[in-house]
């Protein structure tokens, strides 16, 4: 009944198709679904390619409803068993997707960006799905792994490079000034209860369109955010070396399911294409980071520990499955003869240290292999540039959490004297309470012996630290590191780090604490400093003027740390926060990417105390030293320390980001 109203309407568009264009397509297209329907898989070729013509005669063929009809071809292809013409298809529609963005970050804001991706992003989820069916071609598999390598951290990726690049000209320069300064008051004003903050639509407008201004002003931006592809990976890698993206996603074909999966797609010299080898399913991995639904430290142990091999399902009939087997037994086939591996995460696994993981009662991944993480293996052919003339290192610690106006009034005073040769007493702290999240920051006294080896290795091998502590850790001790010129080569931060969960997910929404509040998880994500416990519990500075002792992910991001070649976060839970589709996870880690760091060192759960220090000492001694490259010397001292100490929980959860 429906075939002879579908005809009759193409008819009447067919007088004037092209005055009709959008109409007629639209008439073609419901006939060729129909058609596909009826199994009429022939008659629908020729109306897909119908719409495809009368698309792209109008010269819009980047236009959603034409990328759709590429996609529409493609799933008719695969029902055909016409796998290669499948694969034409999705790479037509890669092709259109990347140039769309490619056009937009060059006048796009980052809420800009973020919406397109979200409208256009399920235009390319088939692909792996084609690999996941056992279909896919090596041009399918090539398409996947440059499709991972151009959309992971997209967005983080052209703030870091406009953030970086912004003071090329003087104009640019003028603008960026500008954007900071609007952002700098809005971080302000997130940090307020509700109904306290004044003008934030208006501000976040003025925002986007500085941010979209300093786009098109922004000399090389076009150039640093150049697409890479799988054969560049291919050229940057060694003998014995390989890269390895690890891929989520919703399983479309041959039906659509509910379920996610994870893949990894792994690049070695000399091979023809990139290799795809599923891995598991997202539950099966959700199921060592859940316990009775909620998400529980003790998985520490299920994780990392060769005793605790994972969770029995199936009412005792299955066997335990450890995380190695899910994650990396599949993989070692065809890792042979690799030594050295470039990795890039994705999904839950941004919350799991694959160097920890036990392979057997005595080793790890790490004892195996040389493991880099990065953002996306497309550094390995981008690597950031870092300027290290300098011998600069700032750290902070043994902070002062209390409320002290006048003690913080006279620290900000003396900022004007700011010197990295001034010494001083320097002191960590770090939170160790059971609870992740307490009312009040206490300061903790474990961590002179720390500060007092770190400080001795960094001078004896030339660097000048300016040690800050006490109240003198304020946040605008910090935020003086975008106007000193140049940033520290090293940033040493030990205090208190937080990760709050969504609001809307965990049930907090009506939380009086600001921070909870949010939905931005760049505030949700942040470190504690001088006199922070007021604000913690107020929302408010201790004193009109003052900064309120809360250095937030957001604030984070506005910082130039281009000339910073490593920073470490001796805190607890600075690794986690939202994870965000193909950008990652959205908090401290993003945050210092984008302000420039090149190396973060950050932690995956509420790290012991006595631990951390002995773990810190010993890696600045294993780098500068044992003179060790920054990856090798964390990885030797994650050896040496589980060497010491056999508990999982006491060691595994720093993790080393590139």
């Amino acid at each position: 009944e429906a075939e002879p109203l579908y005809l009759e309407s193409r008819s009447i568009r067919a007088v004037n198709p092209g005055k009709n264009r959008d109409q007629y397509a639209d008439c073609l297209h419901n006939l060729a679904v129909l058609y596909k329907a009826l199994g009429r898989c022939d008659e629908a070729e020729v109306l897909y390619n119908g719409v495809r013509s009368v698309r792209h005669s109008g010269q819009i063929q980047e236009d959603p409803d034409y990328i759709n009809c590429l996609n529409q071809l493609a799933d008719l292809y695969y029902a055909q068993d016409r796998f290669d013409d499948a694969a034409i298809m999705e790479d037509s529609t890669a092709l259109i997707v990347h140039n769309v963005l490619s056009k937009a970050i060059l006048y796009s804001s980052e809420k800009d960006l973020q919406a397109l991706i979200s409208k256009i992003k399920g235009k390319l989820s088939d692909i792996p799905s084609y690999l996941h069916t056992g279909h896919g071609s090596n041009r399918v598999a090539s398409l996947a792994y440059d499709d991972a390598l151009f959309q992971k951290g997209f967005v983080q990726t052209a703030a870091r490079r406009l953030n970086l690049l912004s003071s090329a000209t003087p104009e640019a320069d003028s603008i960026n000034k500008q954007l900071k300064s609007c952002r700098y008051v809005l971080s302000q004003e997130y940090t307020k209860p509700l109904e306290e903050r004044k003008n934030v639509a208006q501000l976040e407008s003025k925002a986007t369109e500085l941010e979209r201004q300093l786009a098109r002003k922004v000399s090389g931006y076009a150039e640093a955010i150049r697409q890479v592809k799988w054969k560049q990976v291919q050229s940057a890698l060694k003998p014995g070396e390989a890269a390895i993206e690890f891929i989520r996603f919703q399983v479309l074909l041959p039906e659509e399911k509910d379920s996610f999966m994870y893949a990894a797609l792994i690049v070695k010299p000399g091979s023809d294409a990139p290799e795809y080898i599923s891995l598991c399913e997202e539950r099966e991995l959700d199921a060592f980071l859940l316990k009775d639904g909620l998400r529980k430290h003790d998985y520490v142990g299920r994780l990392y520990s060769i005793n605790h091999r994972g969770i029995v399902a199936g009412g005792g009939k299955k066997k335990n499955v450890s995380i190695y087997q899910l994650l990396w037994k599949p993989l070692e086939n065809s890792l042979r003869g690799v030594d050295k591996v470039y990795y890039s995460s994705a999904g839950l696994m941004h919350r799991i240290n694959l160097a920890a993981i036990s392979v057997s009662q005595d080793s790890t991944l790490a004892a195996r292999y040389r493991l880099v993480q990065l953002g996306s293996t497309r550094s390995l052919v981008q690597p950031g540039k870092v300027e290290m003339p300098n011998v600069n290192a700032l750290v902070m610690g043994g902070i002062q959490y209390d409320a002290d106006s006048t003690a913080l009034q006279m620290a900000i005073q003396q900022l004007d004297s700011f010197s990295y040769a001034t010494r001083g007493e320097l002191r960590f702290s770090r939170p160790d309470s059971p609870e992740t999240y307490t009312e009040f920051w206490d300061t903790l006294p474990y961590t002179v012996k720390e500060t007092a080896e770190i400080s001795a290795t960094l001078e004896k091998f030339g660097y000048a630290p300016k040690r800050i502590t006490g109240y003198d850790a304020t946040e605008e001790a910090f935020h003086k590191l975008s106007s000193t010129g140049a940033s520290p080569r090293i940033l040493h931060i030990a205090t208190h780090g937080f990760f709050l969960p969504d609001p809307k997910e965990s049930g907090k929404d009506t939380e009086k604490n600001v921070y909870r509040q949010s939905d931005n998880p760049l505030i949700r994500s942040g470190l504690i400093l001088a006199g922070g416990n007021h604000a913690w519990n107020t929302g408010k500075s201790v004193k009109t003027g003052l900064q309120d002792g809360i250095l937030t992910a957001y604030e984070i991001s506005q910082t130039n740390l281009s000339n910073t070649e490593l920073v470490v976060l001796s805190a607890c839970e600075t690794g986690l926060g939202d994870i965000e589709g193909n950008e990652g996870v959205y908090g401290l880690q993003r945050a210092f990417k984008i302000a420039g760091a090149k190396y973060l060192i950050m932690s995956l759960w509420k790290i012991p105390d006595l631990q951390t220090s002995e773990f810190m000492t010993q890696f600045y001694k294993n780098w500068l030293e044992n003179k060790m490259t920054i990856p090798d010397a964390f990885r030797q001292t994650q050896q040496e320390m589980r060497r010491r100490f056999m508990d999982p929980f006491a060691w595994a959860g720093f993790v080393l980001i590139e």
